[in-house]
């Protein structure tokens, strides 16, 4: 495969840049912060992966890349494309491979092994931190366990959590107690104060009838000595009149005859009506027991005990339910529990089975990927790696590459000289395109074999 043309657009400070590809190495010359390293970024930038949010050309709305090449005849092409959206923030649109005019699947996936970085730097690898080497491989190599530490993760907080509920239930020992049956007990109690209730309405209705008959007692007694008292009072009065007729006898001689008749007449008249005796009110009846017996209470103390203590057996019985419930879901979370640390082992198995599996489908003999993102080589952890190891993995390593299509990018390769024809040379047994950018002036003179521009304020002139 063999890159055949470049585009630039609206990319950083490069306004438009357009030229076929057909020679082995391009030098771009200028001074600073003129666009040199903007045209290699891009290139890498092209292929996927993340750009700066100042990617665009200010002032701009749209921008690209696209790269045009062939394999075997088969057209490729890839492009990528930047917007402003509505936001007034700079997004991406999806990127884009084709091989003949075809979309291809999963395009960044399929171009990111493309740039060979081994090309023009034999210590690409080795310069790099532990961190960094890392995270190469691990890129290269596809090692991704996100997902497996995302669920590991996820299962160690819910254990944690499970042994925090654990730890709250304390000692479950539910203490059996059987239900009481108060019904009797009730029945029971309320046939009591029934019969003390039936028994104070019957006190109720004899103390009525004793108070009425006492009553209507009274009342005939007071009519009868109503009676006697207005007879006495006649009596009183014929006796005044006698009394004072007495009194006249002696003075009325001579009406004598006439008194003593009608004193005759009123002996006789008191001898027919004699006086008549006043009643005393009858005495008031005793009805201290009657009433002992309307105030009196059902005794139904001892039996409430007894409900009480029927009551509190239920309450520790239901305490021995919630008892035996507690200890049902205590068991249920230890088991939850050892199933989760279960399955978090499996998964962290199957997590070094998988780092397993990808260093042995690397093709590097004895590459060995291990958790945390690290890795060892010959049996060496990287940070031990000597000079001769990482020298050893820099080779198994460039051979990762595909033949045939190799870019290289080399930024600031300041005054190149007589190695000028060393990297054509390479470029052209590599069959790969080089790019490089260099701080200075073009020179007067520049073989065939290279091309070569002058960048100034993002203008790129040949």
């Amino acid at each position: 495969m063999k890159i055949t043309k470049l585009t630039i657009h609206n990319v950083g400070i490069i306004d438009h840049f357009d030229m076929p590809i057909n020679k082995p190495l391009y030098l771009f010359y200028g001074d600073i912060k003129q666009g040199k390293t903007t045209i290699l970024n891009a290139i890498r930038w092209a292929f996927g992966g993340e750009f700066p949010t100042d990617i665009m050309r200010h002032g701009q709305t749209e921008a690209f890349v696209e790269i045009q090449a062939e394999d075997d005849g088969v057209p490729l092409l890839i492009r990528r494309e930047w917007y402003v959206n509505k936001d007034g923030t700079t997004t991406n649109r999806p990127l884009v491979f084709q091989r003949s005019g075809v979309e291809q699947p999963r395009p960044a996936e399929t171009l990111k092994r493309f740039l060979n970085p081994f090309v023009m730097d034999d210590r690409y690898f080795v310069d790099m931190s532990e961190l960094e080497k890392g995270r190469y491989l691990c890129r290269l190599f596809g090692v991704d366990t996100r997902a497996e530490d995302a669920q590991i993760g996820a299962m160690s907080e819910e254990a944690s959590q499970l042994r925090i509920t654990i730890k709250t239930y304390g000692e479950v020992i539910p203490v059996e107690v059987s239900p009481a049956d108060p019904s009797e007990l009730i029945s029971e109690r309320k046939r009591i104060v029934d019969a003390c209730e039936a028994d104070r309405c019957m006190a109720f209705s004899s103390l009525c009838r004793i108070k009425g008959e006492y009553e209507a007692q009274c009342q005939m007694v007071e009519t009868r000595n109503a009676e006697a008292r207005k007879r006495n009072e006649a009596r009183c009065m014929v006796g005044e009149r006698m009394d004072a007729k007495k009194l006249r006898r002696s003075e009325l001689l001579a009406e004598l005859d006439a008194i003593e008749t009608d004193l005759a007449k009123g002996d006789c008249w008191l001898d027919d009506h004699p006086a008549a005796l006043v009643e005393d009110l009858p005495a008031e009846p005793d009805t201290a027991e009657l009433q002992g017996r309307r105030n009196a209470m059902p005794d139904v103390a001892a039996i409430d005990q007894r409900i009480q203590r029927a009551g509190a057996i239920n309450e520790q019985h239901k305490q021995y339910l919630r008892d035996c419930a507690k200890a049902k879901e205590k068991a249920a979370d230890e088991s939850h529990l050892i199933d989760l640390e279960r399955k978090q082992a499996q998964l962290k198995d199957d997590k070094v089975a998988k780092l397993a599996r990808i260093g042995a489908e690397s093709g590097i003999p004895t590459l060995e990927f291990l958790d945390g993102g690290d890795f060892r080589f010959d049996g060496t952890a990287s940070a031990m790696l000597s000079d001769s190891q990482q020298m050893q993995l820099t080779e198994y390593l460039k051979g990762k590459y595909p033949d045939g299509f190799s870019i290289s990018l080399v930024d600031r390769g300041e005054s190149l000289g007589k190695s000028v024809m060393t990297l054509v040379e390479r470029a052209r047994s590599r069959r790969s395109t080089i790019f490089c950018s260099v701080v200075g002036e073009r020179p007067a003179n520049i073989p065939a074999d290279i091309g070569a521009f002058v960048v100034e304020k993002g203008q790129v002139k040949a």
